[in-house]
């Protein structure tokens, strides 16, 4: 299943398929300090043609069911609020790897999987230490200059945990690009890598 981003941003866009239906919309209010992230689905039952998806920033009332909160936090552990649960992001997305570069949850069928942020994208690889590491989601940048936008790829294999792959992939991806603003802050002032 290919779910493309209206926008170039994680926290405030629609995620559709390629007929143009959108399926998810991630909402944070507030211009300048990111403080919870709203992730909707819009159920198949309500789906219309939104038009102006690229622009839609406010929630369609009536049309949008709320299935997970993100909300932010630098100073400590960032908190999900899912499945009527709250959980520290930390514990439930593990860090592992090389500079906290990868994130590891247990699915709902028991298995280890692993979202890597990589320096331009992510992909999340079920990790099952029998087998070789499989690749399962990925996100593949688009270029919003010339108008060819990101696309989240989910394999087919994965689709009974669609919900969850679309809640960490916003929390990991969202960690991924602020790591790079920061990275890139860091070389433009004359800092190192």
């Amino acid at each position: 299943m290919q779910l493309q981003l209206s926008r170039n941003s994680t926290t405030n866009t629609v995620l559709s398929i390629p007929d143009g239906r959108p399926l998810y919309h991630i909402y944070t209010p507030g211009p300048l300090l990111r403080k919870t992230s709203f992730i909707y689905k819009i159920p198949e039952t309500n789906v219309q043609r939104y038009e102006g998806v690229e622009k839609m920033t406010e929630v369609v009332p009536n049309q949008e069911e709320e299935i997970a909160r993100i909300h932010w936090h630098l100073l400590h552990s960032s908190k999900l609020i899912w499945d009527e649960k709250t959980l520290e992001m930390k514990k439930f997305l593990e860090s592992k790897g090389f500079w906290g570069r990868a994130r590891i949850f247990t699915g709902p069928d028991g298995k280890n999987y692993k979202w890597n942020m990589g320096w331009l994208t992510s992909y999340l690889e079920l990790d099952d230490a029998s087998e070789a590491p499989k690749r399962v989601a990925e996100l593949h940048q688009g270029n919003f200059l010339k108008g060819k936008k990101s696309v989240l790829e989910i394999d087919e294999s994965v689709l009974f945990m669609q919900d969850l792959i679309i809640i960490t992939f916003i929390f990991v991806e969202t960690r991924r690009r602020d790591r790079e603003k920061r990275r890139q802050a860091s070389m433009a002032s004359g800092g190192g890598p």
